[in-house]
C-alpha cells in the first residue's frame, strides 16, 4: 500500500513540473529537471506551409516559408528556406536551417518537415525537442514567364498542421 501512495505522489509531480509525454534522456542535465522556468515542449503548430520547386533546367533555388507556433514555450516565428539559406547544422548530418527566431530549426527532406527546438535555452542546455510532420500538399505548375522561372508550387491542404515532439536529445556538436 505505502508503495502505491508514493507511486502516485511521484507521478503528481512529474505531471506539476510540466515533464513532458516523452522520454526523457538519462544525461539530461539536474538543473533542468529543477529550473522553475525550463518549459519541455510538447507539441507544435505549422501554418501555412508552402513550398516551391523550380522545374528541370530552372536553376533557380527551392522556396519553402511557413509559420512556426509553439503556446508551450510561447515561440511564434516564420520559417523560410531559399538560395541565402546557410546549414546551421553538423557537416554529414541532414541539412537544417534556423526560423527567425533561431532557438528553432527545421530539416526539409523526403517531404517530411521535422521541426527542432532548443529545450530551455536560458540554462545553455544542449538539448532539443524535435518531431515531425508530413505535410499533405496541393500543387500547381507555375508558369515560364513568372520572376523565379517555371516549376512547382505546393499549399498544405490543411492550413494547419499540428505536431508533436517525440524526442529530447542532446544538440549535435558543431565541432
Amino acid at each position: 500500500m505505502m508503495l502505491y501512495v508514493i507511486s502516485a505522489l511521484v507521478a503528481a509531480i512529474s505531471l506539476s513540473t510540466g515533464f513532458p509525454t516523452y522520454k526523457l534522456p538519462v544525461t539530461l542535465p539536474r538543473i533542468m529537471l529543477e529550473d522553475d522556468s525550463c518549459v519541455f515542449p510538447e507539441s507544435y503548430l505549422v501554418e501555412h506551409f508552402n513550398i516551391w520547386t523550380p522545374a528541370a533546367g530552372n536553376g533557380n533555388s527551392t522556396i519553402i516559408n511557413f509559420q512556426y507556433t509553439d503556446t508551450d514555450t510561447n515561440i511564434q516565428t516564420p520559417c523560410h528556406f531559399n538560395v541565402s539559406s546557410i546549414n546551421v547544422g553538423v557537416e554529414g548530418l541532414a541539412p537544417r536551417y534556423a526560423c527567425d527566431n533561431t532557438i528553432v530549426e527545421f530539416i526539409w527532406q523526403n517531404n517530411t518537415l521535422r521541426m527542432i527546438e532548443k529545450t530551455c535555452p536560458e540554462t545553455s542546455s544542449g538539448f532539443e525537442a524535435s518531431g515531425s510532420i508530413q505535410p499533405q500538399v496541393d500543387c500547381f505548375q507555375t508558369p515560364d514567364d513568372l520572376l523565379i522561372g517555371p516549376g512547382t508550387d505546393c499549399f498544405a491542404v490543411q492550413d494547419q498542421i499540428n505536431g508533436t515532439f517525440s524526442s529530447l536529445q542532446p544538440t549535435p556538436s558543431l565541432s
